[in-house]
């Protein structure tokens, strides 16, 4: 349903309905009339028939803000004799403006309006602007309706009922309707479900459902996270571990708060000191300058890729096993087969209501449900034998050093993806029959080389592209090697969920289906360029509708200059009410290290970027995880940077003052604060 852009402050049909009701709040119906009334004898006359009033003038064509702003103020007209009624009852449903959609169960549409009404509340029954209503009332919700009000305090009319009936306004967020909820396991792949989306919409909003107030500008809310690429069916969802009764009182305590939260002047060598992010992104670079200096350009082509088997390409993906798990046990042999976990919790006596992350967990754990990214207070609930590991930073580092070490002999040219995923391109002879692979002899090779070297099982997905090699990896998990051969590319990619291509993520997977009904790819096959196009924009058309066929004509990247340098937090950030002063010395500390890290790179720098991350003002004042950033807006600043010299620079006092500057100018309160992060780029 096409809806009017929002109303913007002071935009007078909204002036003009908060006028009426305080009118008729008072009781005062002569002031009730049109503030726009073409008529003023009709707007003031004291006393008469109520049809005298301007709201039953006639309008002009086109003038349908009018009419509508006309026909609430007559709805209201005829509710007076319930607000008389009002006199007496607790007014807990008083600011509230709602909006009933469809059929109400259990009570019907004039009992709830009048409960509403007769508590203080306004009931809404045109929802032409949006900007006028703060909730919305429905028993259920098609699909399009959902996606329409996904946004919104959508919750079910036992709100109302119950608040009634308990004398106070209850909390809405326990009736809404759009929030996650637990669901059955999803058979094999249909993922592309609404249960896969609440999984999401979980991971992103800990126990927040995303919705908004109709009073406030929209924030921009968290980016999802990328799923981690599997075919098994996303595990049903619940709310995270509640807090144990320590935890509590550490976030209450002030003192434990100042020393171990960005309030402390030590906290952030702490932090990097700690944060498998931030040492596993650093490596990652330190990997890519690796192979940047063994590889100095991709070799010549004698034509332009296609993207096709025809390219004569052979392109391994190699990817670790559950690589922290492996790493661990390479020192701990007894753990094998077990369901095991690494996270920063160590399984005390507070683990069954941990918030700590699982960072990386064994095939055994993710049998009984456990996932990367869940709390180990969830993966207790799932799988009571669950054990943890620590991080052990060094030893990945060696790990993936002896990884690099064996894959760059094998390769004509490599691509460091990640501290545990490596895409290649080698030289090997055409298979011709399955029987007979070059290919996949000599990925068992490697493999072999790589367990040898490091104790870490390792797959192995090959095909003559980017795309089709990292499909077949999910194919030969775990522990193994797959050639997706050209002639079996149809078959093997067209009942794979949409999203399971590169680049398709929640919003467009939901937005294929939505528009198009797409949901696997074979689906997406079908359908025709200019629908596409039209769809998702015409790059994106042109680029999912080649990957849809198994045509991917990337190339590797071999070590593209550094366009950037940055230092975020997003974790433990807490300063006390009012307290500028802490956060001006942390932003400055977040300056100098980043400053720190350019001169490393022997770049410098003529721009910074600041980012803020503040609480979302609905969600609670401590995410679900611990000290963690939960729901937030998030607003960037951006200044020029310049030396003393005039130039790029690569000062630290002087990229910590830029950014106390830019953060003076936000203006944000300091016990709001959830991320800060600093960014230089235009690097020289």
């Amino acid at each position: 349903m096409a809806q009017p852009p929002p109303a913007s402050a002071g935009d007078p049909l909204d002036d003009a309905d908060l006028e009426f009701e305080a009118a008729l709040a008072s009781h005062d119906l002569a002031s009730a009339a049109s503030p726009n009334s073409r008529t003023s004898t009709k707007a003031s006359a004291p006393s008469g028939d109520y049809r005298d009033g301007a709201m039953y003038e006639p309008v002009g064509f086109g003038e349908f803000g009018a009419y509508m702003r006309n026909k609430r103020a007559k709805l209201q007209v005829q509710n007076k004799d319930l607000v008389e009624q009002a006199k007496g009852l607790p007014q807990i449903f008083r600011g509230l403006h709602i909006y009933i959609n469809g059929y109400t169960d259990g009570i019907t549409l004039p009992e709830l309006q009048n409960l509403l009404i007769v508590h203080g509340g306004v009931y809404v029954p045109y929802l032409d602007q949006k900007s006028l209503v703060t909730h919305i009332l429905a028993a259920n919700l098609t699909p399009s309706k959902r996606h329409e009000f996904r946004d919104y305090k959508v919750t079910t009319p036992n709100w109302l009922t119950d608040s009634a009936k308990a004398g106070r306004l209850l909390d809405w967020r326990d009736y809404s309707l759009l929030a996650p909820v637990d669901t059955p396991p999803l058979p094999k792949g249909l993922e592309a479900t609404a249960g896969a989306r609440a999984a999401e919409d979980a991971a992103r909003l800990g126990t927040q459902t995303g919705q908004r107030s109709l009073h406030r500008r929209k924030p921009t809310p968290p980016s999802p996270p990328r799923r981690r690429r599997r075919r098994a069916a996303l595990a049903p969802t619940s709310p995270p571990a509640a807090r144990s009764e320590r935890q509590n009182a550490l976030l209450g305590d002030q003192d434990w708060l100042m020393r171990h939260t960005s309030s402390s002047v030590d906290f952030l060598a702490g932090y990097f000191a700690q944060s498998r992010l931030h040492l596993i992104s650093n490596f990652k670079e330190d990997l890519k300058m690796l192979v940047a200096a063994t590889q100095q350009s991709l070799p010549s082509r004698k034509k332009k890729l296609t993207g096709r088997a025809s390219d004569g390409r052979t392109v391994f993906h190699v990817d670790f096993d559950c690589f922290f798990v492996s790493a661990g046990l390479t020192s701990r042999p007894e753990l094998r087969g077990k369901p095991i976990c690494v996270c920063h919790s160590r399984g005390n006596a507070d683990a069954a209501s941990s918030t700590s992350e699982i960072a990386s967990c064994s095939y055994e754990a993710r049998a009984c449900g456990v996932r990367n990214g869940m709390s180990l207070g969830r993966a207790r609930e799932l799988c009571p034998e669950i054990q943890t590991m620590p991080f052990e930073f060094e030893l990945y580092k060696s790990i993936s050093m002896t990884l690099y070490s064996i894959l760059l002999k094998h390769a004509s040219f490599l691509q460091a993806v990640s501290i545990d995923e490596v895409l290649m391109e080698i030289k090997v002879e055409p298979t011709i029959l399955r029987e007979h692979d070059p290919a996949l002899e000599r990925a068992q090779q490697i493999r072999a080389e790589i367990f040898d070297a490091t104790g870490c099982p390792a797959s192995i997905g090959i095909s003559h592209n980017i795309l089709l090699a990292k499909l077949a990896t999910r194919k030969a998990k775990p522990a193994n090697a797959y050639h997706l051969l050209a002639e079996e590319v149809d078959e093997f990619i067209a009942t794979l969920g949409v999203d399971e291509l590169p680049g398709i993520g929640w919003s467009m997977r939901d937005k294929l289906k939505a528009q198009l009904g797409v949901e696997t790819v074979g689906d997406l096959r079908k359908v025709p360029p200019h629908k596409l196009a039209k769809a998702i924009g015409p790059d994106n058309g042109r680029k999912f509708a080649a990957f849809a066929q198994g045509v991917d004509d990337r190339e590797l990247e071999l070590g593209k200059a550094r366009q950037s340098v940055s230092t975020e937090v997003n974790y433990g950030i807490r300063f006390p009410v009012d307290r500028h002063d802490l956060v001006e010395r942390f932003v400055r500390q977040v300056g100098v290290e980043t400053a720190r890290r350019l001169r490393e790179q022997g770049l410098q720098s003529r721009q910074l970027t600041l980012k803020v991350m503040q609480r979302h003002p609905e969600a609670p004042v401590e995410a679900p995880k611990m000290l963690g950033h939960g729901w937030c807006t998030t607003e960037n600043k951006v200044s020029t940077l310049a030396g003393r010299s005039g130039g790029a620079t690569d000062d630290g006092d002087i990229v910590g003052e830029t950014a106390c500057k830019l953060m003076r100018s936000l203006q944000a309160p300091p016990h709001e604060l959830r991320g800060i992060a600093v960014q230089l780029s235009k690097l020289e």
